[in-house]
């Protein structure tokens, strides 16, 4: 029960993280020359706020859909690390 539940949390994980690169092409794209380093930058440390200001509002669905990508993939990372912890502590009784 337990590897089949961190198998669809690894697909879920895999599907949310490409999303976030799709994303993040997206509004690497939308950045003026010259500012393309940077903004990739910006988006890295989640600072969405400068982004959408410096970008306008046609960054806005790509910044939610990359915001929403990484929030899930990181969710994915922490309940497979709890569910391995189940999942060693089923299999040493």
């Amino acid at each position: 029960m337990f590897v089949a539940v961190l198998v669809i949390l690894a697909l879920v994980a895999v599907a949310a993280w490409f999303t976030a690169v799709i994303s993040a092409i997206a509004v690497v794209q939308l950045a003026p020359r010259g500012e393309k380093l940077a903004s990739l930058f910006r988006l890295g440390w989640l600072r969405f706020s400068t982004l959408s200001a410096q970008l306008g509002p046609a960054a806005l669905p790509h910044l939610a859909r990359y915001r929403m990508a990484m929030f899930g993939f990181m969710a994915c990372v922490i309940a497979a690390a709890a569910m391995s912890i189940l999942l060693a502590a089923e299999r040493s009784n």
